[in-house]
């Protein structure tokens, strides 16, 4: 099948557990596909729209690369595929956009964000190939560069999983929301009693019957004195003493609040407050180790062996975090760094501590 001949329409129907989720938390699952797409520029970009087809294996059209594995609960592991679709553009914001990094910052963000919503993520893994099911879905996500969403987009992001994966994931998502609402309801705790209790469960002080095995033969101990006036004293008080032992107060179980999941914000996070932040950007070429009675030898002409080859990458740093590797060129007689490979997500979260 020709690109041209897939029919795209809105995902999701009414009534359907996935599309509801997505309505309910669409704001924050939107503001990280932006914040992956604007990763592979390093700009500002915006998901301006999100379509569905079904196409058989046979079908399928060229270009799509194998992108990832994901497991949904109770469900084999499911291979996906990604393609940009070729009749839009190759380039976002000016700069060529390379469909595995595009489409993995993409699926790991809303991996990220699944697991922050429902406590578990697509359990992400290596790519093993494209689906071999039967019937597939694709799914397809237009990129514009900026942060206007009625924008048309410049490139579209289609990625390709077994048809039936999208029932799974609804049903992934609805467990996990089931589960996290029982966990909740074992939590509570009633007004008067520990988690679990009920007023049966209570002595007729007030005070909670005591937990585990029944009580065994009591260990013998000295006999509380008696006051003249009928109070029992405490063990080792005077029976003359006008002290009396304070009456047990009630114990009660801590209650704590449940926790719930932060409201989705009503508008979509931009990037443009954060625009004109000055970082530090800087090149490392190579690291090396020295005795300080070597870094003391050092004279003018001296020559520090690094750990890196001649030619090889050089490592991009933006704030001391490594976000690009590249290599050095020379432009006007200045150096510079072409950038070929942009960092990973996780990686340029991470602080930097140099290649192994």
């Amino acid at each position: 099948m020709d690109w041209t001949e897939l029919e795209w329409s809105s995902p999701g129907a009414e009534g359907d557990s996935l599309t509801a989720f997505l309505a309910t938390h669409g704001p924050l699952i939107r503001s990280a596909l932006d914040e992956a797409a604007a990763a592979t520029i390093l700009g500002p970009a915006s998901v301006v729209g999100v379509q569905t087809a079904v196409c058989s294996a046979a079908d399928l059209p060229d270009g799509f690369v194998p992108l990832a594995t994901l497991e949904l609960l109770g469900t084999s592991r499911r291979a996906v595929g990604a393609a940009l679709d070729p009749t839009l553009g190759s380039e976002l914001g000016g700069a060529a956009v390379a469909i595995e990094g595009i489409a993995r910052g993409l699926l790991e963000a809303l991996d990220a964000v699944l697991g922050a919503l429902v406590g578990e993520g697509l359990s992400l893994g290596p790519a093993d190939g494209l689906p071999r099911d039967d019937e597939l879905l694709l799914v397809r996500l237009g990129v514009s560069s900026g942060t206007d969403q009625e924008a048309a987009p410049e490139v579209a992001v289609v990625a390709v999983a077994a048809l039936a994966a999208r029932a799974e994931l609804a049903t992934h998502i609805r467990a996990l929301e089931t589960l996290g609402a029982a966990t909740s309801d074992e939590l509570a705790t009633a007004p008067d009693g520990a988690p679990g209790m009920t007023d049966a469960d209570l002595p007729e002080d007030g005070a909670p019957a005591p937990a585990g095995p029944a009580a065994g033969p009591a260990i013998p101990g000295p006999e509380p004195t008696v006051p003249v006036d009928g109070a029992t004293a405490a063990p080792g008080v005077d029976s003359g003493s006008e002290i009396a032992a304070p009456p047990a107060a009630p114990i009660r179980a801590v209650q704590f609040p449940v926790l719930s999941a932060a409201p989705a914000p009503a508008g979509r996070q931009s990037l443009d407050l954060l625009l004109g932040v000055n970082l530090e950007v800087s090149v490392e070429i190579g690291r090396a180790r020295m005795m300080i009675r070597d870094v003391l030898r050092l004279t003018p002409g001296s020559i520090v062996e690094l750990d890196k080859l001649a030619g090889e990458k050089v490592d991009v740093l933006v704030n001391r975090h490594h976000v690009a590797t590249g290599e050095v060129v020379v432009v006007d007689e200045n150096f510079g760094v072409r950038i070929t490979e942009i960092v990973s997500r996780d990686r340029r979260l991470a602080p930097f501590e140099g290649r192994p």
